[in-house]
């Protein structure tokens, strides 16, 4: 194996067990985490795996200007906190679009904006009519030295019912990914140099590998110090609007029409012709949703009705024929009596 592959296998592993360390020991002091990558440049100035005394001055320079940097972070945070602040307000208002618009330029003005907003209307039957009222969220995103000033408009707006805020202090979390991104910069620079320095197939896939995790690595890193570095400067605030729900009594309150007997003639008379058309389109309706069953079950007991009437009426006038015949009989008889009875005379 060539010395030059010699020093490249170990300097990745150098960079992997600096790399597990940062993971695990992010409570390190910034003067550890700087004394560390001054080693790691000792690797790549002799090659020596114990990397004693062999960084070049620029490495050194560099490694120490990381560490200034750590400590001028963390002391910037301790005279001043990374907080980031919520709050959650319910109100009850008289008119939503008015406070929604309200609370919207009140927000702008102060360099906010709305992030979002979701609005309902609900509904509620009073006899003959509906009642109808808005129900709403909006999340607000202000300007952190605006939040109080915000807050306090939020209240003006109608009645609170219910306010909670909260506070979360960010600047250890703040710190410590700053630490661990000048770590990781620090280990794709030597990279990148392993990188065009490498000549052999293997050591190029190798150290493009390793590059391309670091890289990963600090991509997420710069996400997550942006998301927490906007929640610090814009607080959010969300607000449920909701307007009076109507009382049922009021529908009952409402001014009625005159009554029946105030009416005018003309007035009542057509309002009867109304009625009798009403009344005969729906009996109109009627015959024709009542049709189809008419056919369907109608029609077979017409035809049994029918049937049976037929009958009837054959069986009667055998019945009658008989009868005819018994009482033409019985006259005949009754004719012939009174002849048998002169006969017995004579």
């Amino acid at each position: 194996m060539s010395r030059k592959k010699t020093v490249v296998v170990v300097l990745l592993a150098v960079l992997a067990v600096t790399a597990g360390c940062m993971g695990t020991g992010n409570d390190a002091s910034p003067g550890d985490s700087a004394s560390g990558n001054g080693n790691g440049g000792g690797n790549g100035g002799n090659g020596d795996a114990a990397g004693n005394g062999g960084a070049d001055p620029g490495e050194s320079y560099s490694s120490n200007g990381a560490g200034d940097a750590r400590q001028a972070v963390a002391s910037a945070q301790e005279t001043t906190r990374q907080l980031i602040r919520t709050a959650d307000l319910e109100v009850t208002v008289d008119s939503y679009d008015a406070a929604r618009t309200d609370l919207t330029a009140e927000a702008e003005a102060s360099g906010g904006y709305l992030s979002e907003s979701d609005q309902q209307t609900r509904e509620r039957e009073f006899g003959n009519e509906t009642e109808r009222w808005t129900v709403g969220t909006l999340t607000y995103r202000v300007p952190s030295e605006s939040f109080d000033d915000f807050y306090a408009a939020v209240e003006e707006t109608g009645n609170v019912t219910d306010a909670s805020t909260g506070t979360e202090d960010v600047s250890d979390q703040l710190v410590d990914l700053e630490a661990r991104l000048d770590n990781l910069e620090t280990q794709r620079d030597r990279l990148r140099g392993l990188y065009e320095d490498a000549n052999e197939t293997q050591d190029v896939l190798s150290v493009e590998e390793r590059l391309s995790d670091v890289q990963e690595e600090i991509e997420r890193l710069e996400a997550q110090r942006e998301s927490l570095r906007d929640r610090v400067a814009y607080s959010t605030v969300t607000v449920t609007l909701s307007e009076s729900p109507p009382e049922p009594e009021t529908a009952a309150t409402k001014e009625t029409g005159p009554a029946w007997y105030e009416t005018s003639v003309v007035s009542a008379f057509v309002s009867s012709i109304g009625g009798v058309v009403t009344v005969a389109r729906a009996a109109v309706v009627l015959g024709a949703y009542l049709a189809p069953y008419a056919l369907a079950f109608g029609t077979p007991l017409a035809l049994l009705l029918v049937g049976k009437r037929r009958y009837l009426d054959g069986g009667g006038r055998s019945s009658a024929g008989a009868e005819t015949t018994e009482r033409a009989i019985l006259d005949a008889e009754e004719s012939e009596e009174p002849e048998k009875r002169d006969e017995r005379d004579e």
